[in-house]
């Protein structure tokens, strides 16, 4: 696993966690507002979402190569007359790039929940669309007949059945085209409908007054795996190496004041589950050197993953007057499995820091955080295998270790707050 996707995973017990509705509860004391849950819009429900459909016409193929490699397979003449083995050689061919109209229905908005002990929203939207043309692009190019002098500059084939490493070189004018079955240009097969999710939602309930509440969160969606697909010359309306993912986070916690402080303790647990895959099947965009480029197109790429968090910290709030501090301690583990391809990962991270924030003015703060992160790793291969446990050592350490930010913070009213600090963690 690389350096970037283990701080990927690090960082990610934090992302269902800010979903949390911050925007429909003032989550944080502030000096002046007694009550740091009140709502800040008034009660009832609020929604807003459109529903569109369109029909788009794609020439997107235009763009793409008019020649194009193609298998096919050849009856080689054998000795006295008699037939020779067959042959799968992949041959270029001049094609005629198809076209395709998509129709997609669509529904986006948002739907803000206020009521007494509760408030939460859904926003985000989801798509559907259909190809006029089901056909593969395979099966469309199919049509595109054989060149006569497909085969009259010879080729390079590979005997059906073997492990592609037993070759066999054809002479030119061996063989001509009536000794050669066209096959396919190896597309991949096309989806007749998908589905395209994009929904986040968040919610808090207060149980105990003053005392204990439950954040919740869930989302739907859909991402590009490989960004290349993201400028796929043949996209025909969906990307090739996608995923879908479905989440979710319950959180509840229980918030005290302490004198002028305010403690916190809070639990969370998250999980994401992997939905639905797309590929192609050599992976990525052309084929070969793709994402998947063994486990092959049936191959599970992401990992599900399941977090834990236990947290517990200290505001002193205006226990000073231009000085607020914060202490906070927490301990989180995160499980990351049922990849063909990725490794199975258990991260357990320990973490203390502690936060300073300097009034500059009324509306304008110097912030900035000091802290220690101890990062425990364990990987085993998809296969069940052990990784080296020395270069495992060696990534603890990298991870685990001090880290700092330091920033102004800006609160030109209530309802906003801008921050920009800069900083390092996990190495």
């Amino acid at each position: 696993m690389t350096r970037h996707a283990f701080r990927a995973s690090l960082l990610a017990s934090a992302t269902l966690a800010g979903l949390l509705p911050a925007a429909a509860t003032a989550q944080q004391v502030r000096r002046g507002v007694t009550d740091e849950r009140a709502p800040l819009t008034a009660p009832g429900t609020t929604s807003q979402w459109s529903f569109d459909l369109r029909a788009t016409y794609s020439d997107n193929f235009r763009r793409i190569d008019d020649q194009r490699r193609r298998l096919v397979e050849v009856q080689l003449p054998g000795t006295d007359g008699t037939q020779g083995p067959l042959v799968q050689a992949s041959v270029p061919q001049p094609i005629d790039p198809p076209d395709n109209v998509i129709f997609t229905a669509g529904l986006r908005g948002a739907t803000a929940l206020v009521r007494p002990g509760l408030t939460g929203i859904v926003q985000g939207g989801v798509q559907v669309s259909i190809n006029a043309d089901n056909a593969s692009l395979d099966d469309r190019l199919a049509d595109t007949p054989l060149p006569d002098d497909a085969l009259a500059g010879g080729f390079v084939g590979t005997l059906p059945g073997s492990d592609g490493t037993q070759q066999v070189i054809v002479p030119p004018g061996l063989v001509g085209r009536d000794d050669a079955t066209p096959l396919g240009f190896g597309q991949p097969e096309k989806q007749e409908v998908f589905v395209r999710p994009d929904i986040v939602a968040s919610g808090t309930a207060r149980v105990v007054n003053d005392l204990l509440y439950v954040d919740v969160a869930g989302l739907a969606q859909q991402q590009v795996i490989n960004q290349r697909d993201a400028v796929a010359v043949e996209a025909d309306g969906q990307l090739g190496d996608v995923t879908t993912f479905i989440g979710g986070s319950v959180s509840p916690y229980i918030t005290r004041r302490a004198g002028a402080g305010l403690i916190e303790a809070r639990l969370r647990g998250s999980a994401v589950v992997v939905a639905d895959e797309q590929f192609a099947p050599d992976g990525g965009v052309g084929g070969g050197g793709g994402i998947v480029p063994d486990a092959g197109s049936n191959a599970r790429f992401a990992n599900d993953s399941l977090s834990y968090e236990a947290l517990l910290e200290y505001r002193s709030e205006d226990l000073l007057d231009r000085v607020e501090f914060g202490l906070r301690a927490s301990a989180a583990r995160s499980d990351e499995d049922g990849s063909d391809v990725l490794d199975e990962v258990e991260l357990t991270r320990l973490t203390g820091a502690g936060d300073l924030r300097y009034d500059l003015g009324r509306n304008l703060a110097l912030i900035g955080t000091l802290g220690y992160d101890d990062v425990a790793i364990e990987e085993r291969r998809p296969d069940g295998g052990e990784r080296d446990e020395v270069a495992q050592a060696a990534r603890e350490d990298d991870f685990s270790g001090l880290f700092w930010s330091a920033g102004l913070e800006a609160r030109p009213s209530r309802r906003t707050e801008l921050s920009l600090s800069v900083g390092d963690r996990f190495g």
